[in-house]
């Protein structure tokens, strides 16, 4: 149940990386302020960012049970969701959820 719930957050993240990348470089500025500026929009943004928030905290506590290596640490602390699309694989390859 838990290796689901994660495996969701980390598809939801990639989803909600690729949304906001198109949104800014091939959108138009005004479906990009609407994405991000608009109040009617604030249930897709408070859900992508809880999806984000579960499987970033879920990386911080693998990475201090399990991993310890200081950079990994310090990508996933200021590169937070471009860095967890390539340590959540990491920690499903080791088995570490």
């Amino acid at each position: 149940m838990k290796r689901t719930l994660f495996d969701i957050c980390y598809v939801a993240t990639i989803i909600t990386i690729i949304t906001f990348l198109v949104s800014f470089i091939f959108a138009d500025f005004k479906f990009s302020s609407y994405l991000f500026f608009n109040s009617e929009a604030i249930v897709f943004r408070g859900i992508a960012f809880l999806f984000l928030f579960i499987l970033w905290i879920k990386c911080i506590f693998v990475w201090a049970k399990n991993d310890k290596d200081i950079l990994r640490f310090l990508l996933l602390f200021f590169l937070q969701a471009f860095y967890m699309i390539y340590y959540y694989p990491r920690i499903r390859k080791n088995n570490w959820v």
